[in-house]
């Protein structure tokens, strides 16, 4: 559409809607749309100049390609003339294996090179890990101290020749190491006694917390092994600690095993007083656990 067409269809719209365009509005809007008129040349102008472009480069590179089929056409024929074909091809696989451990050697580079990433950062979350466990011991010495001292008493109870002791540290792993110690051969009777002690000292901590049930279980088999006068000495100290903080100390002992111990540890331990009336016995048919037989 023309210039001077589209400003006679600008001015019957404005008569048809009772308005009268002044000749400065109709002066304007013909160099406004001699403006566009201007710009929409300018834009075919460049884009045609860039098709034109394009096209140049796109003919330059399919004659680049042409010579140089015609090249490598003329090399394999001279390859081929010259019986050096076979040199050449075997000369090609060997590079691409080359190529091929290059490759792989590369990816496992990458590989080696993550994982020393990765160890880097672990050691950085280590140690933080162990800064964080330090402060946390140092926070709680007054509790862990207390521990120690409990856990040193009772080994001074129960042994009169060894010294014990508790190891509380955090590891290099940023681990909290917790370690009983008794002095001497490390039996499996001395063993039992140190995890009777720190079971103890474990439980008695959770209940000053208030993080822990009032109750602790030890089956026979932890005391097979310890000698019976130090068997004596935890079953008073089980009962008498169970005593003074309020919680339940249970052990499951046969009763000959307990006959023995009070005979053994002259009279050190008297049974009496903690035995419950509900007796476990296979000596009738109607005796057992919750019903079960176990023969």
């Amino acid at each position: 559409m023309a210039k001077s067409e589209l400003t006679e269809k600008v001015k019957r719209v404005y008569a048809e809607i009772g308005l009268v365009l002044p000749d400065s509005v109709t002066h304007h809007y013909s160099e406004v749309a001699a403006f566009h008129e201007s710009v929409v040349r300018n834009r075919r102008m460049f884009l045609q100049q860039e098709l034109e472009s394009t096209r140049s480069r796109l003919e330059a590179i399919d004659r680049e390609r042409h010579e140089l089929d015609d090249r490598r056409a003329q090399v394999i024929r001279l390859l081929r003339e010259t019986v050096a074909l076979d040199t050449f091809l075997s000369a090609q696989r060997d590079l691409a294996t080359l190529e091929a451990d290059d490759a792989d050697i590369e990816r496992r580079l990458d590989a080696a090179q993550s994982i020393s990433s990765i160890n880097d950062t672990i050691k950085i979350k280590t140690a933080e890990l162990v800064a964080a466990v330090r402060a946390e011991t140092q926070e709680r010495a007054d509790q862990l101290d207390e521990s120690i001292s409990l856990f040193n008493e009772l080994g001074a109870e129960i042994y009169s020749d060894r010294e014990a002791s508790l190891y509380i540290a955090p590891s290099s792993k940023g681990i909290l190491k917790v370690e009983p110690r008794i002095s001497g051969d490390a039996n499996s009777g001395v063993r039992s006694v140190e995890t009777f002690m720190l079971d103890l000292v474990c439980t008695l901590a959770a209940i000053k917390a208030g993080r822990g049930p009032r109750i602790l279980v030890h089956d026979s088999h932890l005391f097979d092994a310890i000698d019976s006068r130090q068997v004596a000495s935890c079953l008073n100290i089980g009962a008498r600690l169970a005593d003074e903080h309020g919680f339940q100390y249970i052990v499951a002992l046969n009763s000959d095993f307990l006959d023995s111990v009070e005979a053994q540890s002259d009279g050190a331990f008297d049974a009496g007083p903690y035995i419950l009336d509900q007796r476990l016995t296979d000596e009738t048919d109607t005796g057992g656990l919750f019903g079960f037989r176990f023969d």
